[in-house]
């Protein structure tokens, strides 16, 4: 059986090529979103854990991760506004003083200065759409030697935003 010419001119050509055009871009665009949704949580745990792992340990002397719930259980008597994570992230502001704010496009973040001594500082962390959450607890200090200086910790100079 012969197909007349008349049934694929030039336009219907045309119309068939953009038709193909936007059907393989579909499937590219599907698998590319299949692609990212399967290994963005397990690309963005390995890079917290290494991440933390290369923080210099004189300054960085402590990290956690671990998932809500369990951050809830640690720091919160009563967990009931797990569901929603600005509720869950200022009941734990109330319990900790001195917090400011250090949100980013990908997580829910403060810092606690001066905790749990002076001269430290404890960040709490969750990720925006993945159930991690990472605290580090930290020395606020410049260098090396005043890190590791004992007299540094015991005698801790103010905040820049303390004196100011």
């Amino acid at each position: 059986m012969r197909i007349p010419d008349k049934l694929f001119n030039i336009r219907d050509k045309k119309t068939l090529k953009t038709l193909l055009s936007i059907l393989l871009a579909l499937l590219i665009s599907l698998a590319l979103a299949v692609t990212c949704i399967l290994f963005t949580p397990s690309i963005f745990n390995s890079t917290l854990h290494k991440g933390l792992e290369l923080l210099p340990k004189n300054k960085f002397i402590e990290y956690k991760v671990q998932s809500k719930t369990e951050l809830a259980k640690e720091w919160l008597e009563e967990s009931d506004g797990l569901r929603n994570d600005k509720s869950f992230f200022e009941q734990l502001r109330t319990k900790l003083p001195n917090s400011s704010n250090k949100d980013s496009f990908f997580a829910h973040m403060f810092v606690v200065h001066d905790y749990p001594a002076p001269c430290f500082f404890t960040l709490f962390g969750k990720h925006r759409t993945m159930d991690v959450t990472w605290t580090v607890t930290g020395i606020r200090c410049r260098g090396a030697k005043e890190c590791n200086d004992p007299q540094f910790i015991d005698h801790c100079p103010p905040r820049k935003s303390d004196h100011q």
